[in-house]
């Protein structure tokens, strides 16, 4: 074991998230957990509680504690019937969580947030989930992922949280509109944000990357450093079968053994595009260089407007000259020489490699 690792065998874990600094609190030091059981096999104090043996629940980790060995944090919220969901801290640092199954009766998805100052990290809370109206989610998903992102979104991904009385739903992601969660924290909204509230884009989004909708999971990846929402999504069936024909009710995309995720990136209008073509910064493959065809015929991950280094060897000196030279006056599609995609390797494509001689990748 590292000895800069730190292990809390007592925590039992899940999800997590950092308390953000404030009200005296330092950043990066309690870490809120939804563990199952909180904590594991509910250990003295706990093991009073009689929600222990059959609920789920949060907790927070003093990571700083003496002797982590020993450390079974402080309970914050008990008492969360059937699969408990992931749990967020936001920027405004409100505490939410939820279910993320249970169907009986069919609360899966349900998320529930407590509002700043009104749960503590450092000493315990132990407020019981049920005594909480304030419901921000309801059946969206199974919560098993939730975050925010730096426009104050929030992200929920999950699995299917529909099949119960109904046809199965599965493979999207859902958004949240900022604001929403601080209206419903504060009391200033008391309805929550159903599926029903789709066709109503004001406030609530949801993201598709597969197209047949058949992820047995389909997760988010959240950060108030990011400007988009990532979606990951397992494309198994598509990709065998080409089409999602006869892949309907009963038959999901798991993730099983040696199969390849994919990652589908989605911006908001108010993402940076530095460079002004329509592409914003964080999926342009030449971001400070105007090319609105993301053209990269060598497959480099860098655009052929700012990529003039023919050879890929991380520099452009005198072998991507003789490349060039070679292709000039050379007229069709796929020539790593053709900057500017017009077709042709001329006047315009030399004047940009030559701009561009003596410079070493990244290439933007």
């Amino acid at each position: 074991t590292h000895a800069a690792v730190k292990q809390f065998p007592l925590i039992n874990y899940y999800d997590g998230d950092w308390v953000e600094e404030g009200d005296g609190i330092d950043a990066n030091r309690y870490f809120v957990v939804n563990g199952g059981q909180w904590p594991s096999d509910c250990e003295p104090p706990y093991d009073s509680n009689p929600y222990c043996s059959f609920a789920s629940g949060v907790g927070a980790v003093d990571t700083e504690v003496a002797n982590p060995a020993t450390h079974v944090g402080v309970p914050l919220i008990i008492g969360i019937p059937g699969a408990s969901s992931d749990v967020d801290v936001d920027k405004s640092g409100n505490l939410l969580t939820g279910i993320g199954y249970l169907t009986s009766p069919n609360r899966t998805g349900e998320v529930k947030v407590w509002p700043a100052g009104g749960w503590d990290p450092v000493n315990g809370s132990s407020l019981a989930y049920e005594g909480n109206t304030r419901i921000v989610a309801a059946n969206i998903l199974s919560a098993a992922y939730l975050g925010e992102d730096a426009e104050g979104n929030f992200h929920i991904g999950g699995a299917d949280a529909f099949g119960v009385g109904g046809p199965p739903e599965r493979g999207y992601a859902a958004l949240i509109k900022a604001g929403i969660v601080n209206a419903i924290a504060t009391g200033a909204r008391t309805t929550p944000v159903t599926d029903g509230n789709r066709g109503d884009t004001s406030e609530y989004k949801y993201f598709a990357p597969d197209p047949c909708q058949d992820d047995s999971a389909t997760g988010i990846l959240a950060g108030d450093w990011g400007r988009g929402l990532a979606v990951m999504w397992n494309p198994t069936y598509y990709e065998t079968n080409g089409s999602c024909a006869g892949d309907v009710g009963s038959a999901a995309d798991y993730w099983n053994p040696g199969v390849t995720p994919r990652l589908t990136v989605y911006y908001p209008g108010s993402a940076p595009d530095t460079d002004g073509d329509g592409i914003v910064d964080g999926a342009d493959n030449a971001y400070l260089t105007a090319n609105a065809g993301q053209e990269d015929t060598d497959g480099d991950g860098y655009g052929n407007a700012a990529d003039a280094d023919f050879d890929n060897d991380g520099q452009v000196d005198s072998l991507d000259y003789t490349a060039f030279r070679s292709d000039w006056g050379q007229v069709g599609s796929g020539l790593d020489t053709d900057l500017d995609g017009n077709g042709q390797v001329d006047a315009a494509d030399y004047a940009n490699f030559r701009g561009r001689w003596g410079s070493t990748a990244p290439y933007y």
